[in-house]
């Protein structure tokens, strides 16, 4: 279900078919998508984040959550949720800490 996009699949079908059918307005949903660590690197982010919202017809994710720390640089993994911040796709910031090395 997961892989591949099957879950946000399912939630077109549910959560983005109120949202178009004005059953739930959109001000007063939040659109968490996961992103995989294998996926957390700045071209794979800004790939990830495109599929994302053409799977959910919707303009753009809330937020966009990293599963787990993985191979990528963390500078390489903001400087990727920067991005999609830029072109709208999210609109939350990341609310982790950081060390004063990466700042």
């Amino acid at each position: 279900m997961y892989r591949k996009g099957g879950a946000e699949e399912v939630a077109d079908q549910s959560i983005a078919g109120a949202l178009r059918a004005g059953t739930v307005p959109r001000h007063q949903s939040f659109i968490v998508s996961m992103v995989c660590t294998h996926k957390a690197s700045r071209a794979g982010l800004a790939a990830a984040g495109g599929r994302s919202v053409i799977r959910l017809r919707l303009n753009c994710v809330d937020l966009n959550r990293l599963r787990c720390p993985g191979p990528h640089r963390l500078r390489e993994t903001l400087s990727g949720f920067k991005a999609l911040m830029a072109k709208s796709r999210r609109l939350a910031t990341p609310r982790r800490k950081l060390p004063p090395a990466v700042r």
